[in-house]
């Protein structure tokens, strides 16, 4: 079973709840209603002739409630009440057609708690996520005030505790208190504090709850922490959550046009791919209708704004096209030891290069000059990976040499070389 919702609040000021009334009644659609079901939103009470909005119809009940006493320009003239449900079981409430049934039992409860002629509003939302009733209610009371009825009973306890002492002393020198007119018990007021007192509220909640029984619903956790958010806080928290998504759907753009770049480059090293046989362009072929299929995800991550998708399609760029990490590493080294973007390029097409000038080694911090050099990719025979060289020898092993050859010249042994390197 769910759980009822039943909240109550004090609507404080003498402008009618204004605020409150524009919310209720749409004069302003708040950010989390679908304005395409705003009109299944149904008033539930019908207003006395005259009466047009919710803050005329509780200045309207205030007006011939018969009040007596003075009304503070502070003091609490109405009580909101929301009703619901857990959103699941308010669902299944509105598809089984049990709605309707639910809204007379729910209103039902409310006059009969607090009295017909007090229930002056009741609006049915369903332009939110969850249906529910927005309710208001005058509190308008009858009967003694409660300050009033615990002045009388701590009075009657001392009256009755002064009987023994009195018929223990002289009656002759008793003198009989005086008494004074006591006000009406039955005069009707506005008052909140009665409606809101703190016993009353746990019985609304357990009558309420019984009430519901009917529907599947039942009364929530006795002594709950949960607490309920204010209109107020929730657009502002809502706010907040759209700048969030405002920011992170900047962000995703950036990585999108990052990973449309990889694509594009993708492209042009297909576009530079040349061969001569139809097993290899056929291959040609089946990489574009991948590339297109991830394309097409690309887009769809742009339109959901998911990072995690865009993180999967790069995992599989990465599975289906696993050369790449390695030629971009190729890549990236040959840049930093020198090398342009174009000489790097024609060597990552298996195209050798005659180099004149300076390459750069990061194991030794030195640039070694070279002239009319070989520089090349060579297949390793032992271990079937390509490996970039300088006159057919291994570059990294040209870089040993070099060095061996430099610190020679100079007259230095490499082990001092060194242990003055790591100073």
């Amino acid at each position: 079973m769910g759980y009822v919702v039943l909240h109550m609040q004090k609507a404080k000021g003498s402008g009618g709840d204004s605020g409150m009334s524009k919310h209720i009644e749409r004069d302003r659609i708040p950010e989390n209603a679908d304005e395409e079901r705003t009109h299944l939103n149904k008033e539930l009470v019908e207003f006395p002739q005259g009466v047009e909005k919710r803050s005329e119809a509780i200045a309207y009940r205030i007006e011939h409630a018969d009040i007596k006493r003075k009304i503070g320009s502070n003091q609490v003239r109405a009580i909101r009440i929301i009703l619901s449900g857990s959103a699941e079981d308010m669902k299944r409430i509105q598809e089984n057609g049990l709605l309707d049934g639910w809204c007379n039992d729910s209103l039902d409860w409310v006059r009969e708690t607090f009295g017909k002629e007090n229930l002056v509003s009741a609006v049915l939302h369903m332009d939110e996520a969850t249906p529910h009733i927005h309710a208001t209610i005058v509190p308008i009371v009858t009967g003694e005030r409660r300050k009033a009825k615990r002045e009388r009973e701590v009075e009657i306890k001392k009256e009755s505790e002064n009987v023994s002492i009195e018929h223990s002393t002289d009656n002759n020198t008793h003198k009989p208190k005086k008494r004074y007119r006591k006000k009406k018990t039955d005069t009707v007021r506005l008052c909140a504090d009665d409606v809101m007192a703190r016993d009353k509220l746990k019985g609304y909640q357990d009558t309420y709850a019984q009430k519901m029984k009917v529907y599947g619903l039942e009364r929530g956790i006795e002594g709950s922490t949960a607490r309920h958010i204010a209109s107020s806080q929730y657009y502002r928290d809502l706010f907040a959550q759209k700048n969030d998504i405002q920011e992170s759907v900047q962000s995703l753009s950036v990585q999108k046009e990052e990973v449309q770049e990889k694509i594009y480059d993708l492209y042009e090293q297909k576009d530079e791919i040349k061969g001569d046989f139809l097993t290899i362009h056929q291959k040609l072929m089946e990489k574009e209708k991948e590339l297109k299929l991830l394309l097409e995800k690309i887009k769809e991550a742009e339109r959901m704004l998911d990072p995690d998708n865009i993180r999967k399609d790069l995992n599989l760029i990465k599975t289906m096209f696993p050369e790449i990490p390695r030629l971009l590493r190729w890549a990236y080294f040959c840049l930093s030891t020198g090398l342009s973007q174009e000489q790097t390029k024609q060597l990552l097409n298996n195209q050798p290069i005659t180099f004149t000038g300076k390459l750069y080694s990061k194991e030794h911090n030195k640039y070694f000059d070279l002239t009319e050099a070989k520089v090349s990719f060579i297949k390793d025979s032992q271990t079937s990976r390509y490996v970039l060289t300088v006159n057919n020898t291994p570059i990294q092993t040209w870089f040993k040499a070099e060095n061996s050859r430099f610190v020679k010249n100079l007259g230095v042994s490499e082990n001092t070389e060194r242990k003055g390197r790591k100073i």
